[in-house]
């Protein structure tokens, strides 16, 4: 049977407390006579050896000691012996520590709660621990202690701070959550209040039951350095400002250099498209932010896993490196640095493609308006040879056929991306075309949801069921924003969904009030399984800003509806509304009635059966205030975008 090792408890003492000083020792789920149940046992030592030999005497889950000093006056409580402790006995709270002798560092893997890890599960938790510290070795930092919890692994770094630290430690430990947490292992952010216990070296670790693929261990230490050096506060601060502050949002374009906001911006895109060697995206924080990791810093190649990239749940976006030489570097340098210089925006004029001189093959050169044969070298070269052809050898061109013919191009354009997008349309303009005629085209080619030929350019994707067309998806208790792309077969296929809402919600119910306003009852699941209701008039559903207001007060704040999507909730909530929808007439004065109402398309057939139940997705929203219907939505919806019946 594994039994604690007292030498092992012993050496642990020297090394973390002070001669004379005061420790708690502590016993979580202790089994001793008396108690019909587990309980805690606790007592307070000035004598390592007297704690050394009441620890190895205990029998419990696990068995804990406080890192930092405790008031000496609390040995009154129980003299260099442990006791049982009831629902009325106190224990070291934080105003009855001293003063803050250790950063503790817990990695752990991730794992269900409440049992021992496996072999591989430790390892990788020491795995860890050892990266922590080499890397906090190149910021300067002295060794520290290094020990295996019996599940996971330890660092604990000495340092002289005050008990009060202003959040120092807290700051410090999500700093090293920030740079090394991930879907693996994770930093344990808990630990930063000074009457923290810890586990005790050389006591047995019992979480759950001991079995042989996740056995009971003995807590240990590992690697001890001649001396412990403390910490400099500088080093501490230095580390609790690598997380970044969420910048504010601009209203200007946030994709564009020296924006903070982060928008529409494609980051994971911009990353692949520039070849960037990073890790992640991992999420990081409670509030849903997602972070990279550079191995290797861009603005300084010595410099290893200290600079990042944020994208906040607004969207926006920062970077940078917590190395003193870094500072200063953040998302507008990043941009700089690998994009080169600050991109200059296309500028449309009204010149177009000269046409090839007579006798000249029609794919000429025109930049040096030789005539070489040269085949166009990307798309739009071919489609603005096709509109250098539409001008005519003497006089101008025909507005309504440059009009006609410029229609057809749409869904050809559709693929391009902005800059190119405005060379056509300067070119249209060049032909005669109105300035409205051309927003409107823009406009035809945008709302295809083309515009992205990155994501036209993708074969494949992780789920070919997706490719159906719809424009919007319900999984995982969230709603989805699909984009499209294509196959080389020319088939649709989904090529990346954006999270709309942390939420699903569909209607259930149409109401009439006898002032002839509409209602609706929503019903919905949050993204944690909470159902929720809400009721709203139809004047209400129709508004985006009332809509998203009404949902995120129902669902809660930790259910948000992601920035910049409230323009998709109302066109979501009426594809995914399926099946019958409930019609009840609403008094005024008498509340909600349960009368049914029949609509026109649910009349009982002549023949007497039963009419057929609904099953096409429902929209409510007059004509004029629905958005049109992308041409891949039209094919998943044969029936067509249909009103509720009246």
């Amino acid at each position: 049977m594994l039994a604690a090792d007292r030498a092992e408890i012993l050496l642990a003492c020297q090394l973390l407390a002070e001669p004379g000083q005061v420790i708690e020792l502590r016993g979580l789920d202790a089994v001793t006579p008396g108690w019909r149940r587990p309980h805690t046992v606790g007592g307070y030592f000035d004598d390592p050896a007297k704690l050394a030999a009441a620890a190895v005497k205990l029998q419990a889950r696990g068995i804990y000691l406080t890192l930092n000093p405790v008031q000496p006056a609390l040995l009154a409580r129980a003299h260099n012996r442990v006791k049982d402790l009831g629902a009325g006995d106190a224990a070291t709270g934080d105003a009855d520590i001293v003063a803050r002798r250790w950063l503790p560092v817990d990695c752990d893997a991730v794992r269900p709660t409440g049992i021992s890890a496996t072999a591989a599960e430790r390892d990788l938790a020491l795995a860890r621990a050892r990266a922590i510290r080499e890397h906090l070795r190149e910021l300067g930092w002295p060794d520290p202690l290094l020990a295996d919890s019996g599940n996971g692994a330890h660092l604990l770094y000495r340092v002289d701070l005050p008990t009060a630290d202003d959040g120092l430690v807290a700051r410090v430990l999500r700093g090293l959550a920030f740079l090394f947490d991930d879907e693996q292992a994770l930093v344990d952010q808990t630990v930063a209040n000074p009457a923290r216990i810890w586990k005790l070296y050389g006591t047995v670790v019992r979480k759950g039951d001991d079995t042989p693929e996740r056995p009971h261990r003995l807590a240990h230490l590992l690697e001890a350095p001649e001396a412990l050096i403390p910490v400099s506060r500088e080093l501490l601060e230095a580390l609790a400002a690598v997380p970044p502050a969420e910048p504010p949002a601009e209203r200007a374009n946030p994709g564009r250099i020296g924006s903070a906001g982060g928008g529409e911006f494609d980051l994971a895109a911009w990353i692949a498209t520039h070849g960037l060697t990073v890790e992640g995206p991992r999420p990081w924080g409670p509030q849903g932010a997602e972070r990279w990791i550079f191995p290797v810093c861009p603005w300084n190649p010595a410099h290893r896993r200290s600079a990042y990239i944020v994208r906040f749940v607004s969207g926006a976006l920062a970077a940078g490196c917590h190395h003193n030489s870094c500072r200063g570097h953040d998302w507008h340098a990043l941009r700089l640095k690998v994009e080169g210089s600050r991109p200059k925006a296309a500028v449309p004029t009204a010149e177009v493609e000269p046409v090839a001189p007579v006798g000249q093959p029609s794919t000429f050169n025109p930049s040096t308006r030789s005539g070489q044969a040269l085949e166009p070298s990307t798309e739009i070269d071919g489609i603005l040879t096709d509109l250098a052809s539409f001008r005519p050898p003497a006089g101008k061109p025909d507005r309504a056929t440059v009009e006609a013919r410029a229609a057809a191009l749409v869904d050809r354009c559709a693929g391009l991306g902005k800059a190119d997008l405005l060379r056509v349309a300067a070119a249209l303009r060049g032909l005669g075309c109105t300035t409205e005629f051309t927003r409107r085209w823009q406009a035809a080619v945008a709302h295809a949801g083309q515009t992205d030929r990155r994501a036209r350019a993708a074969a494949t994707v992780d789920d070919p069921t997706e490719s159906e067309g719809a424009p919007y998806a319900a999984d995982d208790r969230r709603i989805y924003r699909l984009t499209y792309g294509l196959s080389p077969e020319g088939q649709p296929l989904v090529v990346k969904r954006t999270i709309v809402a942390d939420f699903t919600v569909r209607i259930v119910e149409e109401a009439r009030g006898e002032d002839s306003r509409t209602w609706f009852t929503l019903h919905g699941e949050t993204a944690v399984g909470r159902p929720f209701t809400v009721e709203l008039p139809t004047d209400d559903f129709a508004d985006d800003r009332r809509l998203q207001a009404a949902l995120t007060q129902a669902a809660g704040a930790r259910s948000p509806v992601r920035a910049g999507m409230a323009g998709h909730l109302r066109p979501a909530i009426q594809l995914l509304t399926t099946g019958e929808l409930r019609h009840v007439r609403r008094f005024e004065r008498t509340g909600w009635a349960e009368l049914e109402v029949k609509a026109k398309a649910e009349v009982s057939a002549e023949d007497g059966t039963e009419p057929q139940r609904r099953s096409q997705p429902v929209f409510l929203i007059p004509a004029a205030n629905r958005r049109a219907p992308s041409s891949a939505c039209r094919a998943s919806c044969p029936t067509g975008w249909i009103k509720t019946p009246t």
